[in-house]
């Protein structure tokens, strides 16, 4: 199985719901909890050829076409549909609490993940072309409101200001 999500879009948690958990902490990162996931998987691309493929594989690759070339025996692709902006503006609010409490410069470091993340996704952009199953979290269902209210609990004044600057630069 794979689980393809944007970073802070919940794939971690998305696969713990899956099985039956339900006890979430809000806005707390769950990387730590799945053993044997080697983070060489998180951002795939045209060179990740001979990756040993395992039996849960979670990506913030979300181009099923590039997933499907790049392990062809996975019968299971599930994609995390997500607000872009708000999932990386949450991934970006757990890494500083949770990984980065000496960061120095928030609008600096704010900047830097945009642009890693904006360049990333315009060379394999979101395509659920092939998948198995899509999670719109703009839905109803039941994770999807999980995981609404925590992409709406986030605010962050130096991500706003870093994809402000970007999109004005954009332009």
């Amino acid at each position: 199985m794979i689980i393809a999500f944007y970073p802070g879009a919940g794939g971690n948690r998305y696969y713990h719901y899956w099985q039956g958990r339900r006890d979430f902490d809000s806005n707390v990162t769950y990387d730590h909890l799945l053993q044997n996931q080697d983070f060489k998987y998180r951002y795939l691309d045209n060179s990740s050829v001979g990756l040993a493929d395992q039996e849960l594989i979670l990506t913030h690759c979300v181009n099923v076409p590039l997933l499907k070339t790049l392990f062809p025996n996975q019968t299971e692709i599930i994609v995390i549909k997500a607000d872009l902006v708000q999932s990386l503006q949450r991934e970006w609010y757990l890494e500083d609490q949770h990984r980065n409490k000496d960061m120095l410069d928030k609008l600096e470091h704010a900047k830097a993940h945009w642009s890693y993340h904006k360049k990333y996704y315009a060379e394999y952009p979101m395509d659920t072309t092939g998948s198995t199953v899509i999670i719109d979290l703009s839905d109803d269902s039941d994770f999807s409101k999980i995981m609404q209210e925590e992409l709406n609990s986030i605010n962050s004044p130096e991500y706003d200001q870093a994809v402000a600057e970007f999109i004005q630069h954009d332009l």
